[in-house]
């Protein structure tokens, strides 16, 4: 299926607030952006200031010991930066010339320094081309590592359904629309197995070739045999209640669950767990709207156990 999660090593990072999503203005700061556009411009004035020595004073273009101390604080800064970014290639390019030119210094000329630092703009500029970042579009924000992306009543009621409501969630922000459906029909899956150990469902009895009984756990039974057996013992508990309002509620409630899931899996689950359908934005959209109403009935009766 499709990878959903926000990408780039530099992204988590942003995790100190507790929250994958930040603002531009909060990305700059925590990827001290700033500070990281200032040490390169700082690296390609020096730069500059070298080829002016080297067009000057041509064969004989030495510097004195305030521009090799400038050079110095800007190596520095720049080594000072990619550790705080965990650009761990480029932070150790740099400590090695910020080696080299302490030894070497005094035997380098204005073009050899000039290209020193250009090798370490390079590196932090490589470093920087090869993290990568997720947008979000605005209003989808929320979408993103919400366990309870459907209410704390429906993230109450079926816990083992987070994860997957999460990841839904995830998908979705990430625009990564058929993933996003198949997680939905994984949460609804979660909502049904509840509702069969809700109605004492637990095994499913089949008759083997040779005669023999066998009882296979819901986990492992399709969606076509959990329905089947839920239908009789749905007809069943309610026929045994008198008439009236509770006889009512239980018909009004479990009928449409019922009705509710069989659409689920014809219109969506079966096409998108075998390959035979792929999503729009639109249309991922408007399932999860459904999944979430389906959910939120499910919750008002029926808790996991």
């Amino acid at each position: 299926m499709e990878d959903c999660s926000a990408t780039g090593r530099s992204v988590s990072r942003c995790e100190v607030n507790g929250r994958r999503v930040v603002d531009l203005w909060e990305l700059m700061n925590c990827f001290e952006a700033i500070e990281l556009c200032g040490d390169i411009l700082s690296l390609e004035q020096q730069q500059e200031e070298l080829r002016h020595i080297v067009q000057r004073h041509q064969d004989n273009a030495s510097v004195d010991d305030s521009v090799m101390s400038s050079i110095h604080e800007i190596v520095a800064a720049a080594e000072k930066i990619c550790r705080d970014l965990k650009f761990e290639n480029a932070q150790e390019k740099i400590r090695l010339t910020n080696i080299y030119l302490s030894e070497k210094w005094r035997t380098l000329n204005a073009a050899a320094l000039e290209t020193e630092l250009r090798n370490v703009e390079e590196a932090i500029l490589t470093e920087v081309r090869n993290n990568t970042y997720l947008y979000v579009q605005k209003g989808r924000a929320g979408y993103v590592d919400n366990p309870a992306l459907f209410g704390q009543d429906v993230a109450s009621a079926f816990p083992s359904a987070k994860s997957d409501i999460k990841e839904a969630g995830n998908c979705l922000a990430a625009e990564c629309n058929t993933a996003a459906v198949f997680h939905l029909m994984r949460a609804v899956e979660w909502g049904l197995r509840a509702l069969c150990a809700h109605l004492g469902l637990r095994k499913v009895k089949s008759v083997t070739k040779s005669g023999k009984k066998k009882y296979t756990p819901i986990s492992y039974v399709d969606w076509e045999h959990m329905l089947n057996q839920l239908n009789p013992l749905v007809d069943a508990k309610i026929e045994k209640m008198k008439r009236g309002q509770e006889k009512q509620k239980h018909q009004e409630f479990y009928y449409p669950m019922l009705q509710d899931i069989k659409a689920i899996r014809d219109a969506w689950r079966n096409h998108v767990m075998h390959t035979r359908a792929e999503y729009t934005a639109k249309q991922a959209d408007e399932i999860l709207e459904h999944v979430e109403r389906f959910m939120r009935s499910l919750a008002t009766r029926v808790r996991a156990t």
